[in-house]
């Protein structure tokens, strides 16, 4: 196989056009196409009902992932004179990026190596870099859609009282009731490399208290729901057009059958895998099912992750860096950024090996995985 051909298989696979067209032809026959039209209504609810929130729960749909974040960091930011922002370095671009546009300093914090997420530990070990008066809020960041319990991020709220912000970017599909529970913003991502995809879109989950705030964010600033347009903070164009909620809604159709499909697979690797191999730091993964379209492993030995990685290569599948090659305190824009000690993040950025995992994967492209894992990892 060659390698174009590799990078071909596995392209993201979204809905055919003849099934968009049809929400298409109701934005002809409209001719409202951005600014919370029919159809943008029309995916706000069905995300609703999807997740039960209740009415206590609010959702934006926004024109990507980054969007929800930075919307949700000016609306803190308007409403505090605090000064850092923490985020785990172990993380992408958009995190770090958006808490600078919101005018906040971050903070690289660290994680916990064996569930891959800040967690209190992560924030404590921060509070030697900062003061924590001086700290506005914290981004905790779902790791390839591994989902982190609502109760630790609950607990992380009330114990340090401060704002949190949930990039659960990839963890749409593994959202439940609990996040009615929730006391801080979450933020998803639809872009085409997720779980759960549509056009690049985004969404924010919040208290029903913050939801004008939110929504007149993302559209300059401006409160529609007033006679006259109204300017009642900064802003930006994030909106989710009418285009993204026909992609969106072509896309919702086939929701159900995309979790049965991950649950087929999560079952598959749970039977095969060895997952008593004592090289896996990560077993515990295996064991909980949750949906996630990329197979994270995390090796306690560098030589084992070599041999593993070179065993992927010679089979011809292609080990991915699902964030990025390095850490954000790594990469030179982002040097110069306070840090905490990060030994964790490096710890385990040096024994990850990351394959794609789409719903769509052939059974024996699975197995060959499994097997060259369970054959090199003893």
């Amino acid at each position: 196989m060659k390698k174009n051909e590799i990078k071909k298989k596995d392209r993201p696979l979204l809905n055919k056009t003849e099934s968009i067209k049809r929400y298409f032809k109701q934005i002809d026959k409209n001719r409202c196409y951005s600014n919370f039209g029919t159809l943008y209504y029309q995916a706000k609810n069905k995300v609703k009902q999807f997740l039960k929130l209740k009415d206590n729960k609010e959702v934006i749909l926004t024109s990507s992932g980054h969007s929800s974040l930075l919307a949700c960091l000016m609306h803190i930011k308007s409403i505090t004179k605090k000064k850092y922002f923490l985020v785990p370095t172990f993380s992408f671009y958009s995190d770090v990026t958006a808490i600078i546009q919101a005018g906040f300093d971050p903070v690289f914090i660290d994680i916990n190596p064996e569930l891959m997420y800040s967690d209190e530990s992560s924030i404590l070990k921060s509070l030697k870099t900062v003061e924590k008066k001086k700290i506005a809020g914290c981004v905790i960041i779902s790791p390839f859609g591994k989902p982190v319990p609502i109760n630790i991020l609950n607990n992380i709220v009330e114990k340090f009282k401060f704002h949190l912000i949930y990039d659960a970017a990839n963890a749409f599909l593994n959202l439940d009731k609990k996040i009615n529970n929730a006391n801080f913003f979450t933020v998803c991502s639809f872009h085409p490399l997720k779980t759960f995809a549509s056009n690049e879109s985004g969404l924010i989950i919040c208290k029903k208290k913050y939801y004008q705030d939110l929504k007149a964010m993302i559209n300059f600033g401006i409160n529609d729901n007033q006679s006259k347009r109204k300017i009642v903070n900064f802003g930006f164009n994030g909106k989710f057009s009418e285009y993204d909620a026909g992609i969106f809604l072509a896309n919702f159709k086939k929701i159900k059958l995309i979790q049965k499909k991950y649950k087929i697979i999560n079952k598959t690797i749970s039977n095969l895998l060895n997952k008593d191999h004592n090289q896996l730091l990560n077993k515990e993964d295996f064991k909980n099912s949750f949906i996630s379209n990329y197979f994270v492993l995390v090796l306690k030995g560098l030589l084992k992750t070599k041999i593993l990685k070179n065993k992927f290569s010679v089979k011809r599948i292609q080990v991915y860096y699902p964030w990025s090659p390095q850490l954000m305190h790594q990469i030179k824009i982002f040097k110069k950024i306070k840090k905490s000690s990060l030994k964790n993040s490096i710890y385990l950025m040096k024994r990850m090996i990351c394959l794609k995992l789409s719903y769509y994967i052939k059974k024996n492209q699975l197995l060959k995985i499994i097997n060259i894992i369970n054959s090199q990892v003893k």
